[in-house]
């Protein structure tokens, strides 16, 4: 089975304040906002958000319940490492963007030691130092393949202090409302 997914997501970023909006493939949109004061996730569709709060239940001792058996510091010292291929390609401009282009290959053996290469190709912006684009293709010995792209577009260095706002005309409710109002709908259109 092949197909191809496609999502779109907004962030923007000023100090201690984060905003991130997703958009899915069928239009459907929700918010997060990471304030000093809280975080909030918000849903534009039915003008609706909730504060997230910390869960505060559970022990340290129920993290260590959820580590998997097989995981321990000699296992992780002692597997086989996948072998790297880092390389630089050079300059490039993506978006308008002075960009530096590289190569990174890993050849290695995932669960019932199937041998799988993955390439990914990075393009990190020269002025910003992070990736502002990236093209990742995963072969696996039976000529299975997956690839995934991620691209920044649109790249502002200076933001509307609006954005961090939680809007006045959007109803305050607890989050499992919010989540049952964002899926309302979705077994109707399934």
């Amino acid at each position: 089975m092949s197909g191809t997914a496609g999502s779109q997501t907004i962030i923007a970023r000023d100090g201690d304040r984060r905003r991130e909006d997703y958009k899915s493939p069928a239009g459907e949109k929700i918010s997060y906002l990471q304030l000093p004061e809280g975080t909030y996730v918000l849903l534009p569709a039915k003008k609706l958000y909730a504060e997230l709060k910390p869960e505060t239940s559970g022990s340290g001792d129920d993290r260590a319940t959820s580590v998997p058996p097989d995981f321990s510091p000699d296992k992780l010292l002692n597997e086989m490492r996948p072998e790297s291929r880092y390389e630089k390609l050079g300059a490039e401009t993506v978006n308008g963007r002075a960009a530096t282009k590289y190569r990174v290959t890993v050849r290695g053996k995932t669960g019932a030691a199937k041998e799988v290469t993955t390439e990914s190709v990075v393009w990190v912006d020269d002025s910003l130092g992070m990736p502002i684009k990236t093209e990742t293709t995963s072969t696996g010995r039976a000529g299975s393949w997956a690839m995934i792209t991620m691209e920044l577009r649109d790249i502002k260095e200076t933001i509307d202090a609006g954005l961090f706002d939680l809007p006045s005309d959007y109803r305050k409710v607890e989050v499992k409302q919010l989540y049952d109002e964002a899926n309302q709908g979705k077994s109707l259109r399934q």
